[in-house]
């Protein structure tokens, strides 16, 4: 033992040796904390104590590994590296040529390495938890299964989420052959007390699809009684709120075994519908992708295909890179749906081009068909990429390009958040909004977008001009290249130092908003503002008198002389006001 006095690694010794289970559980993990590199087989015993049966000793090291990875071991902005990956060809230059700093990287590397491997463990381990809870509903005692329904409601709701997990979980045991009634109508009560939002619609979607599943089990064995069937109907009451129309239609028709044209003809028409940022966009693509998933027929989906490209050209960025995402994804399972080679016309059709006669509407692709299975889709090309890849966002261009190379792209946000205007434009917003109250136990509501490390740094800052082109996001190059230029320009203008180039208040304190102030600003030594208003306002009061004065004088006097000195007084008094606004309307 390391890291402390000789009789401090005695008394370790002896409590590891000769100890209860949970003070080893403790001087392992203070081990641990102060060496890990030399304490990888402690934190293998932790995990191996994990495994046992014990729930008293499971529950403290699970609390202790816990803290361990997340505070100790697990690096903060990235993954961990496995050893076959590191760049070996590269160790003697990161070493700077240093014998001790080689061997101390490759010691690193090796640990790192077979941290990760405990990790994965780790993890494992865990989803083991889940099931073995799972499979506890099948309890003979009824109020153990009633504190198991508590613990997995109370997981739901503090990780919203482990949702869809938990549902995949619970699917299993249901669907598991020569399981009980007894343990499905337990499943089926659990599910039925998800709190679901109107936001979850692949849950909500995977639970009416177990719903029916079932029913059509039951009914084929003819084991359905009047306790699961009232509780199939209620758990389905209380699902189908949460679903759009035409996500329920789908669900009975997958349900039925059989989906006829007039669905795909609805959901075909459907995509132009929806406008540019509307909240039906998330669950009709979803619903797409589903669809498409299942569908056979090649031609109605390209059909498909053809349209969600069409649509791209004209809609918002976010609404053509999700339909990219998704088609992405489908050309992984269906690569034939893509296709870029021409199709040659034969001799007796290119004769009847000639003679100006019409082809059939079998041959060429018709966009305006209402049913896309005559569309004739399959005798066009994805012409609408090589301008998909000419789009103003860089994002969509690359993704039009990798799909284009017959790439897949790789892409862990979201599109239909993270394109959108105003995410673009809180780029330039330096100032760091009022903290908000994240309520931890939620509802199930998607989380706010949280930016990479680069994209948290203002676009005007130091670092971030300072990053490296390859460093940067590529919808974001062009924003750096802007702000390198400014910043090499006014490192051009600037003299013995005494401005600051990357100061974010820079542009406020310029000669130029100094000129436009000073006419704005009175008291400054500009000469547009020298001016006394209580002065002036008396000038005019005078000049009033003054010419009534006048008048009551011509008035009284018979004589015929022109009254030019009261005009003039008027002009000269007029003539100041109107310098007054004149130069205001300059301004």
């Amino acid at each position: 033992l390391s890291g402390g006095s000789d009789p401090e690694a005695s008394w370790l010794n002896t409590i590891l040796t000769r100890g209860t289970a949970l003070d080893r559980i403790s001087v392992m993990q203070l081990l641990v904390q102060r060496s890990p590199v030399h304490s990888l087989s402690h934190l293998t015993q932790l995990l191996s104590i994990m495994q046992k049966k014990n729930p008293r000793e499971t529950s403290s090291v699970l609390e202790a590994l816990k803290m361990l990875f997340n505070d100790h071991l697990l690096p903060p902005s990235r993954k961990l590296i496995p050893l076959n990956i590191r760049p070996f060809e590269n160790l003697k230059k990161l070493s700077g040529g240093n014998e001790e700093n080689l061997r101390r990287r490759l010691v690193l590397w090796k640990f790192e390495s077979d941290l990760k491997k405990i990790y994965e463990k780790f993890v494992s381990n865990l989803e083991r938890l889940l099931s073995m809870l799972v499979n506890k509903l099948g309890h003979p005692n009824n109020k153990f299964v009633n504190k198991v329904c508590g613990y997995l409601i109370q997981l739901c709701r503090r990780q919203p989420n482990m949702r869809p997990v938990i549902v995949r979980e619970v699917e299993y045991l249901i669907f598991r052959k020569n399981v009980a009634c007894r343990t499905q109508l337990h499943a089926i009560s659990f599910l039925s007390q998800i709190q679901i939002t109107r936001l979850d619609f692949d849950c909500a979607s995977s639970l009416l699809r177990i719903y029916f599943g079932l029913f059509r089990e039951l009914v084929a064995k003819g084991k359905l009684d009047d306790k699961i069937l009232s509780v199939l109907l209620s758990a389905t009451n209380r699902v189908i709120p949460f679903l759009k129309g035409i996500t329920i239609y789908s669900d009975l028709l997958v349900f039925s075994g059989m989906v006829p044209d007039r669905f795909y003809g609805a959901l075909y028409h459907k995509l132009l519908c929806i406008h540019n940022h509307s909240s039906q966009e998330r669950p009709l693509l979803s619903l797409l992708y589903n669809v498409l998933k299942m569908d056979s027929v090649d031609s109605r989906v390209i059909a498909f295909i053809k349209r969600l490209l069409q649509l791209s050209l004209s809609r918002s960025a976010c609404f053509a890179g999700a339909s990219l995402i998704l088609l992405s994804r489908l050309f992984e399972t269906r690569p034939n749906l893509l296709i870029f080679t021409t199709f040659v016309d034969s001799l007796q059709m290119v004769i009847s081009v000639l003679f100006i006669v019409i082809r059939n509407d079998t041959i060429i692709y018709d966009p305006y068909s209402r049913n896309p299975v005559y569309a004739s889709a399959d005798r066009s090309v994805a012409a609408e990429l090589l301008l998909l890849a000419k789009h103003y966002h860089p994002s969509i261009a690359i993704f039009a390009s990798n799909l284009m190379a017959r790439l897949r792209i790789r892409y862990d946000g979201d599109p239909l958040m993270n394109f959108t205007s105003m995410q673009f434009l809180d780029r330039f917003v330096y100032k760091n909004p009022r903290k908000k109250k994240v309520d931890e136990k939620g509802h199930g509501f998607r989380k706010a977008y949280n930016p990479s490390v680069i994209k948290k740094l203002p676009v005007t800052s130091e670092a971030y001009v300072m990053k490296k082109r390859d460093e940067i996001p590529v919808d974001e190059r062009f924003i750096h290249r802007y702000t390198a230029m400014q910043a090499s320009i006014k490192k051009e203008a600037t003299f013995d130092g005494a401005e600051d180039v990357f100061n974010d208040i820079e542009s406020v304190n310029s000669e130029e908003f100094d000129m436009l102030l000073s006419h704005f600003e009175p008291g400054d030594n500009s000469g547009y503002f020298e001016i006394d208003f209580a002065k002036e306002f008396g000038r005019e009061k005078d000049c009033r008198k003054r010419k009534r004065g006048t008048d009551d004088f011509q008035e009284n006097s018979d004589s015929c002389c022109d009254n030019d000195s009261s005009d003039t007084i008027d002009y000269e008094g007029d003539q100041v006001n109107s310098e007054i606004i004149f130069e205001f309307s300059l301004i």
